[in-house]
């Protein structure tokens, strides 16, 4: 019982990243920038354990599909920092429930 519970919440939450359109390696990368709130781009890629060029790129690719937001600092004009949009931020919200969900039904 309990492995058909979970494997109907994975569908779920399979069927949720579907329809945003994010795929694994996307959702993880979020996932860094999400937890850090507001980041730089070296913290991002130190955490994500990729190149800074790499994570260039990523967050290119991030701001061209409307994922993250990327700001100058008012103190250091060098310092921009990253941070995930609304939509994003709902995303991850959802994607909790999801969670929350599969664990509660797993009780």
């Amino acid at each position: 019982m309990i492995k058909l519970l979970l494997l109907v919440s994975h569908a779920r939450y399979e069927k949720s990243k579907k329809e945003n359109n994010i795929t694994s390696s996307e959702e993880n990368y979020l996932d860094i920038i999400y937890s850090l709130k507001k980041t730089t781009l070296t913290k991002f890629a130190e955490l994500a354990k990729i190149t800074k060029p790499a994570a260039t790129q990523i967050i290119n690719k991030f701001i061209d599909k409307g994922y993250v937001t990327k700001s100058i600092s008012e103190k250091d004009k060098r310092v921009c920092y990253i941070e995930v949009t609304e939509q994003v931020k709902k995303y991850f919200n959802e994607s909790c429930k999801v969670l929350d969900k599969m664990y509660n039904d797993c009780l």
